[in-house]
């Protein structure tokens, strides 16, 4: 079932100061007929080592091949 976000949701979110804040955008996806599905993260982590990006990236089949890249 899909989950339904609200306006405030979508956008950027105010930098609270934390060194763990965060701001990303994610999408999960999966082809049954197919087979092939893939997990996607891109982010910015401002508050941490002087600012960092982040990239997760998996891809997956359902014979069993996997892909994983974190950056």
């Amino acid at each position: 079932m899909a989950h339904e976000y609200a306006y405030e949701d979508e956008g950027t979110h105010p930098d609270n100061g934390h060194e763990w804040w965060q701001e990303s955008v994610f999408l999960h996806w999966f082809d049954r007929d197919r087979g092939v599905g893939g997990v996607h993260r891109l982010g910015h982590e401002p508050n941490r080592d002087g600012g960092r990006n982040a990239l997760q990236c998996g891809v997956f089949t359902t014979d069993g091949t996997r892909y994983r890249r974190d950056d």
